[in-house]
């Protein structure tokens, strides 16, 4: 009895504790907020889901294609499509996020691979994202990009694309999940890659989207309700990692989450997978897209005799559809020209926008090419103006070395691009000293540069007429210098190599290039005018190494005692000469040094590493030309290491370098700086 009445009790005591347990409807009910983060947001998915049915009622399983996160490394997936499409197999439709949806989506706009593979070539994504103050909620800035993919595909709704995709994205304000399959092509495919606090959210409808690759790089989840007929393909990143630095800790935190949570979709939709040989390569590698989109090539090619016998008949050996087949042809006839231009530097159109932005440069406004190690350049920030082909600064900047003048700068800079590629640039600056006393900013000079170009001709030839005018007063001293110059070069570069080479000048055998300008200079200058001319030539060797010359010169024919020119390449410590006659020769041996090659913390990446021994010599006289055996002998000359660098921060806008130190023949060691390349592209 004593034992039934325990039992009794026990029983009630945990009836009890359960009628005064909440349940979770009771705590989140439907309408909470916190409840409905675990439904996703579907924008135009209705409509999306009705072509799947379409598709099977046809008696078939749909076929999908999900393309996973990996910035850089998912140009591999360009490869992939060649080698699909070479077996004849065509998804029936595209899930994607972050890089891996650009590529979808311009294979679903009805972009050919080799086409995709001619525009991520022509157009450097980096090339077109803007370093902004975070106002907006990040660092990057992609309006440019976004103008330029709508130049080129159109103002197209992704639900009107002959291919239906998925893409996903993150939305900040409900913390859902959104699958977008309707709205403009440009914003979706800009809302896909936003990577939180670097890129800025972008707003789409009622949403503020970041990428969806930042909660999980392999959207197969989104893909499953549609089809169990899935091919995934991965970009992943796998690599030994050094942990001293707190930025890789971050990285690898981030990318712990987003990586887990990819692999246990992929694990438990068992799809078949194009493992893509990609997963040692730096996020930030867009340049060298070639080289990926080989390895995905290769990948692809390794798996399809399994894939073959994976697919059902029908699947294999199928045909484009109409719908596609007629994109494909509208953009053979349209994408061309307009990728021409821009690799030509035509400026995309944007809306007019007002941002604070901050700012940087290597040289001292107005000043000779070359800095010693007391000038490093110059920081700021100010206004930044954007409208159609326009871009206009107007802002103040303060040295960053340790040179006695010229310690701030005030700056007005001006970039139009009317029609095709003619630019014109100009670039007003008030350079100036700190002071002891009050106002403490003392004004030295004015500078003004303007310049008109435009560059034509092919991917590998160009002809670029060009006009210059320098102007510089000097506030203390009241005297106003000139130099103006017109002019035309030309240039060709020789590709040679197998396919997958290193890029860039490494893949050249040989280039030649060649300038001619007639030039005047005056005012506090000596007036003078004639010719410049110059001629450039380059022998690669076994994609390692480019053994390259530059001879430069100029002429005053009225006898005008001047000095070097600004085309002279000379890199010793130039004697103080008034000549009516110099010239520069350089010859150089560079090698193409991968094992120098780094990357810190997924955050700062080089690469296209040249280094190499050089040689300048130089000629000057007092007479307009040469006259004697003596003139033709070199007056000094300078031997050193240069060595020329692709810096690139955060997906940002690469930076070119270079760096030289040498002795000249007087013993002198001279040591430089120069933001660009003195051999830029190999001419």
């Amino acid at each position: 009895m004593v034992l039934r009445r325990g039992l009794a009790l026990l029983l009630l005591c945990a009836l009890a504790s359960l009628a005064g347990a909440q349940h979770s409807d009771t705590v989140f009910p439907p309408e909470d907020p916190l409840r409905r983060v675990v439904k996703p947001i579907q924008i135009g998915m209705e409509a999306f889901s009705s072509k799947m049915e379409a598709i099977k009622a046809l008696g078939r399983e749909p076929l999908g294609l999900v393309l996973a996160g990996g910035s850089a490394r998912a140009y591999a997936y360009i490869g992939m499509l060649e080698v699909l499409e070479e077996r004849g197999i065509y998804p029936d439709f595209i899930v994607a996020n972050s890089m891996g949806a650009i590529i979808g989506l311009l294979y679903a706009a009805g972009l050919s691979p080799a086409m995709i593979g001619e525009l991520v070539t022509t157009v450097s994504i980096e090339k077109y994202f803007d370093l902004v103050f975070p106002f907006n909620g990040g660092l990057i800035n992609v309006d440019a990009f976004e103008a330029i993919m709508k130049d080129l595909i159109g103002e197209v709704d992704i639900s009107e694309l002959p291919i239906p995709v998925i893409i996903t994205a993150e939305d900040l304000n409900t913390r859902r999940k959104t699958e977008i399959a309707a709205g403009d092509f440009s914003r979706v495919m800009s809302s896909s890659f936003a990577m939180p606090a670097i890129f800025e959210p972008k707003a789409f409808e009622d949403a503020l989207m970041v990428d969806g690759g930042s909660t999980t790089l392999v959207p197969i989840a989104q893909a499953v309700p549609h089809s169990s007929l899935l091919i995934v393909a991965t970009a992943l990143y796998n690599r030994p990692l050094s942990y001293g630095n707190p930025i890789t800790v971050l990285n690898r935190v981030f990318d712990i989450g987003k990586t887990r949570t990819g692999m246990e979709d992929l694990l438990s939709a068992s799809p078949f997978i194009i493992r893509n040989d990609v997963e040692g390569i730096s996020y930030m590698e867009f340049s060298r897209p070639k080289g990926i989109i080989l390895r995905g090539r290769e990948s692809a090619e390794s798996a399809m005799d399994d894939l073959v016998r994976w697919l059902p008949p029908e699947a294999v050996q199928s045909r484009i559809s109409p719908d596609l087949e007629a994109k494909r042809k509208h953009y053979k006839e349209t994408l061309a020209p307009k990728l021409d231009a821009y690799r030509r530097g035509a400026l995309p159109r944007l809306d007019a926008s007002l941002r604070l932005s901050p700012y940087w440069g290597l040289l001292r406004p107005i000043q000779p090419a070359y800095v010693g190690i007391d000038m490093l350049g110059f920081g700021g920030l100010g206004i930044r103006l954007a409208a159609g082909g326009t871009r206009a600064f107007l802002g103040g900047l303060v040295g960053l070395g340790s040179a006695q003048s010229g310690n701030w700068a005030v700056t007005a800079e001006l970039l139009t691009n009317p029609w095709d590629s003619l630019i014109w640039g100009s670039q007003l600056r008030m350079l100036g000293d700190f002071g002891n006393d009050f106002p403490y900013l003392k004004p030295e000079s004015l500078g003004l540069s303007s310049g008109l170009w435009w560059e034509l001709g092919e991917e590998n030839k160009k002809l670029e007429p060009f006009v210059s005018t320098n102007l510089e007063y000097e506030l203390t001293s009241g005297n106003l210098g000139w130099e103006t110059e017109t002019g035309l070069s030309v240039a060709a570069l020789s590709l040679g190599g197998s396919s997958g080479a290193k890029e860039g000048i490494g893949n050249a055998s040989s280039y030649y290039s060649l300038r001619a300008s007639a030039f005047a200079q005056g005012g506090a200058l000596p007036f003078g005018w004639g010719p410049s001319l110059g001629l450039g030539a380059g022998l690669s060797i076994a994609d390692s190494a480019c053994l390259r010359s530059k001879v430069s010169g100029r002429s005053a024919l009225n006898g005008a005692g001047m000095g070097i020119g600004r085309w002279e390449l000379y890199r010793g410590k130039a004697p103080n000469i008034l000549a009516a006659f110099s010239s520069t020769a350089s010859i150089e041996l560079a090698w193409y040094a991968r094992a120098l090659e780094f990357d810190a913390g997924e955050f700062l990446l080089g690469d296209s590493v040249e280094l190499g021994p050089y040689i300048d010599f130089l000629w000057y006289t007092s007479d307009g030309y040469p006259s004697s055996k003596a003139d033709f002998l070199p007056k000094a000359f300078t031997a050193g290491l240069s060595l020329s660098a692709t810096l690139r921060i955060a997906g940002l806008n690469p930076l070119e370098l270079s760096i030289f130190g040498g002795v000249s023949d007087l013993g002198d060691f001279s040591f430089g700086i120069k933001s660009g390349r003195l051999f830029p592209a190999g001419y």
